[in-house]
């Protein structure tokens, strides 16, 4: 399963606040910026992320740093719980991996889960 490295604490970064997060989540700055992150990942030129070699891991990281929010802080088994349920819910065959749709979904997917969790306190 490979795990999400985080920043800590010490970095400065803030821990998400689900509610405010999803609030602003189809703010065109923020799918800017969602857009920007996913294009600059590892992957993107093939159009897909992968989950294996932590393609997708390192654009989650990177998206929530990039505004200043540690990555939730879930067991990396929900989220490849997550990335396996996005690649079932998929309508036909896809890329291997997720493609920029599915991995913006899948981050949003996160947000919600460490909302559901209750467990999202801004620092």
């Amino acid at each position: 399963l490979g795990h999400f490295d985080t920043p800590s604490e010490a970095d400065g970064l803030a821990v998400v606040d689900p509610t405010e997060l999803l609030g602003q989540w189809d703010d065109p700055e923020f799918q800017s910026h969602v857009t920007e992150v996913f294009n600059q990942s590892r992957g993107a030129e093939k159009g897909s992320l992968d989950w294996a070699n932590g393609q997708l891991r390192g654009f989650v990281v990177d998206l929530f740093s990039g505004k200043g929010y540690r990555t939730p802080d879930l067991a990396p088994l929900m989220f490849k719980r997550i990335y396996d349920e996005i690649k079932t819910d998929r309508a036909a065959p896809g890329p291997e991996g997720l493609d920029f749709a599915e991995a913006r979904y899948f981050a949003k997917r996160v947000v919600m889960m460490q909302r559901d969790a209750g467990s999202g306190e801004k620092k």
